[in-house]
């Protein structure tokens, strides 16, 4: 990936990032002039939940941990870790 930011994403962190698009399985943030990753529907909330639309919305400021990659590299994100 190419970043703007010299800074490096890195697993357990705490970052703030803005919502860029919305799914029926979650949410894509980007953070880091240019990193993104996903926010999980089982990542959003501690308890279960029906709509991701219901909480997170495109163009909303979240904070989120990074909790690892998944097996294309991409970053598995957690709003709940924050909580």
């Amino acid at each position: 990936m190419n970043y703007e930011s010299k800074e490096m994403p890195e697993v357990g962190k705490i970052y703030t990032g803005k919502v860029t698009n919305t799914t029926v399985y979650g949410a894509f943030v980007t953070f880091l002039n240019g990193a993104s990753g996903l926010i999980h529907i089982s990542e959003i909330e501690p308890t279960r939940i029906d709509k991701v639309t219901d909480y997170l919305n495109i163009d909303d400021e979240v904070t989120f941990k990074i909790i690892g990659e998944d097996d294309r590299g991409k970053l598995r994100l957690s709003r709940k870790a924050c909580l």
